[in-house]
């Protein structure tokens, strides 16, 4: 081969590697949508964090280069979901739950449904998979791998629920229902907790109730939304902790250097001590 052949080569394999090597552009609603598409994706994305809410020049130039969207698809993640679907050419959007048919249109976030969250993940693979051919044995191998870690999540859940099923608990917040059932722990007061799904202030009457509950030890712990509570909440918190009922703070936001299935697992096993502390 000429040293001139040599150059051609040389010059087309690097064009052939550029190629391959351009990532998928993902755009999400979340840092928490991201991480979990890095689980399964990288080094083949790139991902984006789209605010359609800002409007800006920016943002629309952003998510107009974006060739697939991974958002929640609950009731908050509408405008999100439909700014993706009015992009010519549309992007392709994969969705955790369909905001229009779900029975849970009044979730905030989609983080305590882990079925809908390791849903989203096979979505995002069999998407990517079919995008990049030569990348799916990767992208089977990330997916293999999520899924070990979403099982982990599983595993607790069960030896919790094991211990400590049909035990009372407080809840703050519905965002908390589905953990609850998924661990088989009763909510002590349904009623406050389907107001606050319905947009609905808690009345006096409900407050009173559960510090009364809280009065008499009636609940095993206290569970509170740690980023959106709010003066009554903390003050049915110190309550909770003045008369022994353990408390335990969740969080809607993923903490620095976490994966999503890590955060969980350390939120899960925060309110199996709580459980193991109330246990007489």
């Amino acid at each position: 081969m000429t040293k001139g052949a040599y150059v051609i080569l040389a010059a087309l394999l690097l064009l052939t590697r550029g190629a391959a090597a351009e990532p998928i552009r993902i755009g999400v609603s979340d840092f928490i949508y991201g991480d979990l598409a890095h689980q399964i994706g990288d080094p083949a994305i790139a991902v984006t964090l789209l605010k359609p809410e800002k409007a800006t020049a920016n943002e629309v130039t952003a998510f107009a280069q974006i060739e697939v969207v991974v958002c929640s698809g609950t009731k908050a993640d509408a405008l999100f979901c439909d700014t993706a679907k009015q992009i010519s050419p549309p992007p392709i959007v994969i969705e955790g739950l369909h905001y229009a048919t779900t029975r849970r249109q009044d979730l905030k976030v989609l983080w305590y449904d882990f079925k809908a969250m390791l849903g989203l993940t096979q979505k995002l693979a069999a998407e990517l998979s079919r995008r990049m051919p030569a990348e799916a044995p990767h992208i089977a191998a990330n997916l293999t791998r999520t899924q070990q870690a979403f099982q982990a999540i599983d595993l607790k859940i069960e030896e919790i629920a094991k211990v400590y099923r049909n035990a009372d608990v407080i809840i703050t917040d519905g965002l908390f229902r589905g953990l609850v059932e998924r661990l088989r722990l009763k909510v002590q007061d349904d009623d406050y907790v389907s107001s606050q799904q319905r947009g609905v202030a808690p009345s006096a009457k409900s407050i009173a109730t559960l510090k009364n509950a809280l009065q008499r030890r009636e609940a095993s712990i206290l569970l509170y939304d740690q980023d959106a509570s709010t003066p009554a909440i903390r003050d049915l918190a110190a309550s909770a902790r003045d008369k022994g009922t353990p408390v335990v703070g969740l969080r809607e936001t993923l903490p620095r250097g976490l994966h999503y299935q890590q955060w969980m697992l350390r939120q899960l096993n925060a309110i199996y001590g709580a459980l193991d502390e109330s246990a007489p």
